[in-house]
């Protein structure tokens, strides 16, 4: 029972509530005031002892707080006690999936994800025309070859139009780079960020984890590189699990691999415009849950032109967009309430440009400077490797 093995993490929590103080689901709501105890940290971890010892019932409101966690990591920082409230919310979920008392929108995503191998219910074979229609020569010469690195898309850059340009960019640097890359292109199927963040059962994730690894070591690579924290983390730390080995090639998110160019001085960046101040947005699976945060501030501030401020709260403080843990999956307007409290964040420092290093990042942050470019404040969301792709002179 995926519960008894997060009793040890639940009798850890003192029910001191100084995660409430940094939750950012508990208030988010209409009001914009404080909600129900079910939707802070210390109410799920009580709903999830209740689910355990059987006296509490999957009711809605159960679900209501359960689902709506953003798996942000903030409660987890803030724990005295140094409770895992974030993992003790997954085995919920997946007590509550095993059990058939799941949402009908959690149970239809993992059926989607294992019938058609991405979030979306796509033809594989759009995975790779969907966006590289500008970059198609590119791209067909380096799909299913053999070679020492691979750029893993995942799914969202893959199939949704409007983040397209961070594939496009990222073969582009690699390729202005020199790199012998390869790509996956159809035999890519979805990481299982989304089924394993929801509590989707492990025999599909198993397979969806052997299904890219096989692939990927069938080709020779020796490096993966990722452009969505999601992907990265569920490879490095959740296919060992399920897969019970190390993997037969090393992971790194796209900012370690530059950083790492940018020592080396095996990169040329050039000046580039960017108008007014630049603030960088940690996005929770890559800062709080992988501990990155200095090597996407190492590629910004190598590049001359770049004005880079930092928000009040920032690194392992940085306040979540809202697009994490699945939540939009269950409840979209938790996920726009919270776009609108980090709207506030981006009005404070008064920034211009927001970058940030995460598809789904990118488009909880679009909500936000939406919130604010209908006030006529003029604020772009721009990816990290697109503001790179310009300081190599790449349009």
């Amino acid at each position: 029972m995926e519960l008894e093995k997060v009793r040890h993490v639940l009798e850890k929590c003192a029910r001191c509530g100084q995660c409430r103080a940094r939750c950012p689901t508990i208030d988010a709501n209409d009001e914009g005031v404080p909600g129900w105890e079910v939707f802070s940290p210390r109410g799920r971890m009580q709903v999830a002892k209740g689910l355990l010892e059987g006296v509490i019932r999957p009711t809605r409101a159960a679900l209501d707080g359960l689902f709506t966690c953003f798996y942000c990591n903030q409660c987890v920082e803030t724990c005295p006690s140094l409770a895992n409230v974030t993992d003790v919310v997954i085995a919920a979920r997946k007590h509550l999936v095993e059990g058939g008392c799941a949402p009908a929108s959690i149970l239809q995503a993992h059926e989607t994800i294992t019938g058609s191998k991405n979030m979306f219910g796509l033809d594989q074979d759009d995975r790779i025309e969907l966006w590289s229609g500008d970059v198609s020569d590119l791209v067909e010469a380096h799909v299913g070859k053999h070679a020492p690195l691979l750029y893993f898309v995942g799914c969202q850059a893959s199939f949704k139009g409007g983040l397209a340009n961070i594939p496009v960019r990222m073969v582009q640097i690699l390729d202005k780079l020199g790199e012998d890359f390869t790509l996956l292109g159809e035999d890519e199927v979805c990481c299982g960020n989304p089924m394993e963040l929801t509590g989707g059962p492990d025999e599909g994730l198993k397979e969806l984890a052997e299904a890219n690894v096989n692939k990927i070591a069938e080709l020779g690579v020796r490096r993966v590189i990722f452009t969505c924290p999601g992907c990265y983390r569920v490879f490095k730390e959740v296919y060992p699990r399920l897969l019970g080995k190390g993997l037969p090639f090393s992971c790194a998110m796209a900012s370690e691999y530059l950083a790492e160019k940018i020592r080396s001085k095996d990169i040329d960046l050039k000046p580039i415009q960017l108008p007014g101040k630049v603030v960088y947005h940690d996005p929770c699976e890559l800062g709080r849950h992988m501990g990155v945060y200095d090597e996407p501030r190492e590629v910004l501030r190598a590049i001359p032109g770049v004005d880079l401020v930092e928000f009040k709260h920032n690194k392992e403080d940085c306040n979540c967009c809202g697009m994490g843990g699945g939540a939009a999956m269950y409840d979209a307007k938790v996920s726009d309430f919270q776009a609108r409290a980090k709207a506030s964040d981006i009005a404070e420092v008064d920034a211009c440009s927001v970058i940030t290093h995460c598809p789904a990042c990118f488009q909880g942050i679009e909500k936000a400077c939406g919130v604010l470019n209908a006030r006529g404040a003029g604020v772009e969301v721009l990816d990290l490797v697109e503001v790179v792709a310009r300081a190599l002179g790449i349009e």
